[in-house]
């Protein structure tokens, strides 16, 4: 048995997903205002004062059922992220997935939908929770944001 943190992309979707999680790291810095470790000195003195957001970010992919390659490694038919950014008491949330086949298409969601897909695909009850510390500010409709993020 072995793991590792990276899952088999198809080829024809990397280059979208790549700029997919570019742009889930755009919103992150821009928006969010998460610390930019490459930011200067601003960014040292949020740091010190600890008053910088909090953006969770969960991924995965979910395990095909006879797809693999060599040495048994699973090839996930949908592979997602979602994030949540918590900034004093505001939360802002936005998911983005894709199914692992030729040509397919990134689509950016709200954490909400992601769970629907998710809990389905896994046959779930209850609903798959992605942030379920969070009391469900991260799923709530009215903090989706996932029209900001651009894929």
């Amino acid at each position: 048995l072995s793991l590792t943190n990276s899952v088999p992309i198809h080829a024809s979707i990397y280059s979208a997903w790549k700029q997919a999680l570019g742009s889930v790291r755009k919103y992150s810095i821009d928006v969010c205002g998460v610390v930019n470790l490459d930011g200067g000195e601003e960014n040292h003195h949020r740091r010190k004062k600890n008053d910088s957001p909090d953006m969770h970010i969960v991924a995965g992919g979910v395990p095909s059922t006879n797809n693999t390659i060599g040495n048994d490694v699973n090839v996930p038919d949908v592979i997602w992220l979602a994030g949540c950014c918590v900034r004093g008491g505001e939360t802002k949330s936005f998911a983005v997935y894709v199914r692992n086949v030729q040509n397919g298409q990134i689509i950016s969601a709200p954490v909400e939908q992601l769970e629907v897909l998710l809990s389905d695909l896994y046959k779930s009850e209850p609903t798959v929770r992605l942030f379920p510390a969070l009391n469900g500010m991260c799923a709530d409709l009215q903090n989706d944001v996932s029209k900001y993020v651009m894929v």
